[in-house]
């Protein structure tokens, strides 16, 4: 039986690179061309 990892992981990066893309292709091993863009955080 094979064991599952569990990791956490922090992405950073501007806006409109592909980070929920990247995410949504590693763990669903799916790549959706037209996800929504999520909603953007400034703190400078």
């Amino acid at each position: 039986m094979m064991a599952i990892r569990e990791l956490k992981v922090c992405l950073l990066g501007d806006t409109g690179v592909g980070k929920s893309s990247i995410v949504c292709r590693f763990v669903q091993d799916h790549f959706d061309h037209n996800i929504s863009p999520t909603i953007g955080l400034s703190l400078l």
